[in-house]
């Protein structure tokens, strides 16, 4: 499983679903739009989602699926959704990289919603009931389906996490029938743009630029280009990033040499301005607490040299 955005981020499942995982294409069931998962992420239609089913067909073989993350995910910018949740419920838990199981006020449920409820736009041709929606319990972290355990159409609910996650992990329960459950990701991905300009001669080229993540890597790096113009394009709409100049030879930042860019709720753009390093006289008198010069005295200014005190101090 790939989650559009960058840094590429990709996750092994493992599943002892019953049949092993199914991927459909979302040609013919999909989340509208007009759903407030869609509202945010737009629809997923034509975008591929996978169908799971418990270990056994009875209450007591649930089956295990986990999502095992190439590096951890962002804390914000991302959801999943569980979605014909009716006939059977789900156990929702997930690991962050310090190894610690998150809280579920971290898994982030955001709300049970019906994908075919009438009067939704753009919803595939599915007949679903507005008030036919999971439930959520935040104690044991199960999303349960409808109190008669009736096999219906559009029942879902959606997640946002807020914290990031190493391990997540469905465990996917029969309560009747033969019930089979849904799984989606989407994320937003941003861009960060900005210019570096020379505080006389205009943008200037061919600079250096880095934009590091929450955790103090390094993501991307590029040069300026176009009348002193850089961008990074497609990154997970998080915050925690810090664009990082790098002065070209001869000059120096007029003011801070790395910028904050928080990507959570819109672009971000972070500018830059350089002059020339202007050689100046640093000049001074050394004493002693007495007033009298001290003579051989070491003053040093960090990066740039040394000198020795005169007869005068």
């Amino acid at each position: 499983m790939t989650l559009a955005g960058q840094p590429a981020l990709t996750a092994t499942l493992t599943s002892d679903s019953l049949g092993g995982a199914n991927l459909v294409s979302g040609a013919s069931n999909w989340l509208a739009a007009s759903t407030p998962v869609g509202a945010k992420y737009g629809s997923s239609r034509d975008q591929p989602y996978l169908n799971l089913r418990p270990k056994a067909n009875n209450p007591a073989s649930p089956s295990t699926t986990t999502y095992s993350f190439s590096t951890p995910t962002p804390p914000s910018g991302w959801t999943f959704v569980l979605g014909d949740i009716d006939a059977d419920q789900v156990t929702v838990t997930a690991i962050g990289p310090d190894g610690v199981a998150l809280t579920a006020d971290e898994l982030g449920f955001n709300g049970g919603f019906n994908a075919c409820a009438p009067g939704l736009t753009g919803k595939p041709s599915c007949t679903g009931s507005a008030t036919d929606v999971p439930t959520w319990d935040p104690a044991t972290q199960v999303l349960r389906g409808n109190a008669a355990a009736a096999d219906t159409s559009g029942a879902a609910a959606w997640f946002e996490p807020a914290a990031p996650i190493s391990s997540l992990t469905f465990s996917f329960q029969q309560r009747a029938g033969f019930p089979v459950f849904q799984t989606w990701f989407a994320s937003i991905a941003r861009d960060v743009t900005g210019t570096v300009t020379d505080q006389v001669t205009g943008g200037l080229d061919g600079v250096g630029v880095r934009l590091i993540d929450r955790v103090g890597r390094v993501v991307a790096s590029t040069t300026t280009a176009g009348g002193g113009a850089y961008a990074f394009e497609g990154y997970f709409a998080t915050d925690g990033y810090t664009v990082q100049l790098v002065p070209p030879a001869g000059k120096i930042a007029v003011e801070a040499t790395r910028v904050g860019a928080d990507l959570t709720d819109t672009d971000a753009i972070a500018d830059f301005v350089v002059r020339d390093i202007v050689p100046v006289a640093v000049s001074g008198t050394a004493l002693d607490a007495d007033g009298v010069p001290i003579v051989g005295a070491t003053v040093t200014i960090d990066g740039v040299g040394s000198v020795t005190t005169d007869t005068d101090g």
